[in-house]
């Protein structure tokens, strides 16, 4: 194994592959590839795996795969969506802390090739928050295929990138000590810097008022005084 890439250890579970790798000797993080069963009733079931893994693969985790599940109607052109199973879905990334990564360039992933097509997002990257601490400026991406039906998608960890991410509020944050705390000191800091920059707006409205009465009452006084001096 390259010196750059080390494969520390892996697990082998029904749905999913595991490995435990580190980049450059750097910190060590989990990468599980999972594909998740095509027949709906298994799908409920198939979730308690990744709620297990967590359990067992503990620090920086990143989830990739197929779970043939979606997390939103959006993510399919048709209207038909089992709405159970979104809920499931996304109660399971709850649940695990669980962060989605942003694909970059489209939307869906999958096609039937059919004409007219079903399309939908299936293959998804999910990380743990430490994982995306670790790679801040990580970028997913896709890339071609013409032998499947899927599109590949590339995550690459080492692209800087000083875009702005797009922000998702994320359900656990309401389950991290201290958030709600940090929340209400954080608004009320907005709101003292609001209310301040409001007070100097006020204040210099005020001043500008206050001059050009000023300015005007000298411009009635040299008139007063002009007029006098022509009076006969």
């Amino acid at each position: 194994m390259s010196d750059e890439v080390r494969v520390l250890q892996s697990h082998v579970d029904n749905l999913s592959f595991s490995i435990e790798l580190s980049f450059h000797g750097g910190t060590a993080w989990w990468l599980t590839t999972i594909y998740g069963p095509t027949c709906v009733s298994l799908q409920p079931v198939s979730l308690d795996e990744p709620r297990a893994l967590r359990v067992a693969l503990q620090g920086p985790w990143a989830v990739v795969g197929d779970f043939n599940l979606i997390i939103d109607a959006a993510d399919r052109n048709t209207s038909i969506v089992d709405r159970r199973a979104i809920g499931l879905f996304r109660r399971c990334l709850n649940d695990l802390e669980l962060r989605e990564s942003p694909l970059i360039g489209r939307h869906f992933t999958w096609s039937n090739g059919r004409t007219p097509s079903m399309l939908v997002k299936l293959d998804r990257w999910f990380a743990s928050m430490d994982w995306d601490d670790l790679y801040p400026y990580a970028s997913l991406t896709t890339v071609s295929s013409s032998v499947s039906e899927h599109c590949p998608i590339l995550m690459s960890t080492a692209v800087e990138s000083h875009v702005n991410k797009r922000f998702c509020f994320e359900h656990f944050w309401l389950k991290l000590d201290g958030f709600l705390d940090e929340v209400k000191s954080e608004m009320a800091r907005k709101k003292a810097e609001l209310d301040a920059s409001q007070a100097r707006t006020e204040a210099a409205e005020a001043t500008a008022k206050a001059a050009g009465v000023e300015d005007l009452q000298k411009r009635l006084a040299d008139a007063e005084t002009a007029l006098n001096e022509h009076k006969y």
